[in-house]
This record gives structure tokens, C-alpha cells and sequence, in this order.
């Protein structure tokens, strides 16, 4: 050490006093309100599911494999669900049970849609008739929507799937890309609606002589919110294909 180091006196330390921040009471805007509104209807429309026990899952379960055809199982999980709680006549010596799709069948999906009051955009989708009290949620305005399908046919369905394959170099298979699936259900399937303009008139829809819907009818129903296309169609999926 040099002597112009052992010469040096010591610095004593300073001590810097910490001033406490003061706490900030934040009021949560009209936008986070209506998210957590939003996010309470979505849980209430989708309970959690009781835990079971292995040997019940075993016995409960259905392999359904993709959108392609291959599956050993097919149920409606909702009609099921609901089957449960309701009562029937025992006796069914007189039903004839339905196998056969005719032409002019049609499915229709109903839909329970909340809006936030100021900026009348979208916040909730839920299947109707899930148990949802929208009275208790102030701020946001309910409607119920329907979107009317013809029913597919095997032939129908078949030809999609074909049509939708993909090839995927990693794995070397082909695959069904199930969201062009979808858009062939919405383009050549969807034949009515309850949805309105701003005027609060009613939308037609238009149709090609084949049957699908023109072209800018297509573009009207793409600029739907995501949200009630994807609901919509797996809300069809689970009805008329039995996808789960």
C-alpha cells in the first residue's frame, strides 16, 4: 500500500432516508369494469367440471380423433348434459327415430351476445339457455342472436374434408385443416340470421344459384367479430356433426 493511500482518512457512510411513497387509490375505468364483467359471465357459462376418479374417466371416455372421420365415438356432450337433469316418457314404443338429412332441414344456433353500453362493442358470447343472469350486469346490454344452417350430409361433409387436406412435410401425413372446414360450413351452410344494421334493420343474406352465399355476402359475414363466428360454429359442429 502507498503512503499516500495510509494517509487517507476514512469516509464515513451517509445514510439517505427513504420517503415512504404515498399509496394512489386508483379507480378502475369503465373498460376494465366491463372485462371482469365479461370474465365472470364467461365462468359462469363454464362451470368447473367435478374432479373423477380415473376408473370413472376410463369409463366415460369417447376417442374421437379430429376432424377428419376417424373416431370409434360421436356424442352432443350439451344434449347429454342436459338429458340428465330433465324428465321423459318412459315409454318410447312409438318413436321413430329421425336417421335421414332431407334437403330443407335447418339447425339453428341461438346465441346470448352482451355489449358494453358506451362503445357497443362486443364483450360476451355464450350459447343461449346456459343459466347466465344478465340482469345483474348493469353496464353491459344483452341481445339474443340465431344464425339458421342446412344440415350437411355425409356427401356434403366428405367432400369438405377432402377438399381442406393439407399435406405436412414434418410428420410426412396429410392433415384436415379443420378451419377450412369451418369456412365451407359458414360459406355453403349458413342460410338466415337475426342481425340488424345500425338503422335496426334486418340483413339479408344473399346466395349464389349453387347455393353458397355471394361473394359479398361472405365479406359482410367475415367482418363479424371472431369471437361469434367461432362460437357459432362450434356451437353447429357439436349439434349436427357430434364433434366434441
Amino acid at each position: 500500500m502507498s503512503e499516500e493511500q495510509e494517509n487517507k482518512e476514512p469516509v464515513e457512510a451517509i445514510e439517505i432516508p427513504v420517503v415512504p411513497t404515498p399509496e394512489v387509490q386508483v379507480e378502475p375505468s369503465k373498460a376494465t369494469q366491463a372485462e371482469a364483467e365479461a370474465e365472470a359471465i364467461i365462468a359462469d357459462a363454464n362451470p368447473a367440471e367435478p374432479k373423477h376418479s380415473p376408473e370413472e374417466v376410463a369409463e366415460e371416455k369417447v376417442i374421437i380423433a379430429g376432424n377428419d372421420g376417424v373416431t370409434d365415438g360421436a356424442k352432443n356432450v350439451d344434449v347429454l348434459a342436459a338429458a340428465l337433469d330433465a324428465e321423459g316418457d318412459d315409454d318410447d314404443e312409438e318413436f321413430i327415430p329421425s336417421f335421414f338429412i332431407e334437403e330443407d332441414d335447418r339447425h339453428r344456433v341461438e346465441l346470448d351476445c352482451l355489449f358494453e353500453k358506451a362503445t357497443k362493442r362486443i364483450t360476451s358470447v355464450t350459447r343461449s339457455g346456459v343459466g347466465i343472469d344478465f340482469a345483474k350486469y348493469k353496464s353491459l346490454h344483452h341481445t339474443e342472436e340465431w344464425f339458421e344452417f342446412s344440415v350437411p350430409d355425409y356427401e356434403d361433409v366428405s367432400k369438405y374434408r377432402q377438399r381442406s387436406t393439407v399435406y405436412r412435410q414434418n410428420s410426412g401425413v396429410p392433415v384436415v385443416d379443420s378451419v377450412q372446414v369451418r369456412n365451407f360450413l359458414l360459406v355453403w351452410h349458413l342460410k338466415d340470421w337475426s342481425l340488424r344494421d345500425r338503422n335496426g334493420e334486418k340483413v339479408k343474406l344473399e346466395f349464389e344459384d349453387a347455393g353458397s352465399l355471394t361473394d359479398e355476402s361472405v365479406r359482410l359475414v367475415y367482418s363479424l367479430p371472431s369471437a361469434i363466428i367461432d362460437v357459432m360454429l362450434t356451437i353447429l359442429e357439436r349439434d349436427v356433426l357430434l364433434s366434441d
